[in-house]
């Protein structure tokens, strides 16, 4: 229900998007998972999107958001979004949540969440920490 009511401009996602901070850490040592108190942070970096990439999320979010507002909810797929992808998310994939039918009432739907695609960390992110370190 949110995001039918919010614009891009309003648009919570648009605020956690704008800077993120990334953090590449090693979990597996000698291919043994490690403990979480054991990571070692490998590199980091800081990101702001540029005017174009933005446009790309923007995008992503309207084409989202109309689903959800023509009463689509529960017809969103990870495979959507250039850099944004819907995921579900909850106990089971099945957590459910209220959204616009379409027609000025509501449905159930499952709960979604926004993910960056591998298309936006592998060109965007990766690129930019030093994974020299871990070769």
């Amino acid at each position: 229900m949110e995001v039918s009511q919010e614009t891009w401009e309003t648009a919570k996602l648009r605020n956690k998007i704008n800077l993120t901070f990334w953090v590449a850490y090693l979990a597996k040592k000698d291919g043994k998972p490690l403990q979480q108190n054991d990571y070692v942070i490998v590199d980091y970096f800081l990101d702001h999107p540029t005017d174009v990439q933005n446009g790309i999320f923007r995008k992503d979010w309207e084409d989202i958001r109309k689903y959800i507002i023509e009463g689509r909810a529960d017809q969103l797929s990870c495979s959507m979004g250039i850099y944004l992808e819907p995921k579900t998310k909850g106990a089971n994939n099945q957590d459910k949540t209220y959204a616009p039918d379409g027609k000025g009432g509501t449905i159930m739907a499952r709960r979604r969440a926004f993910y960056y695609k591998k298309n936006y960390t592998n060109t965007a992110i990766i690129p930019q920490i030093d994974l020299s370190s871990i070769k």
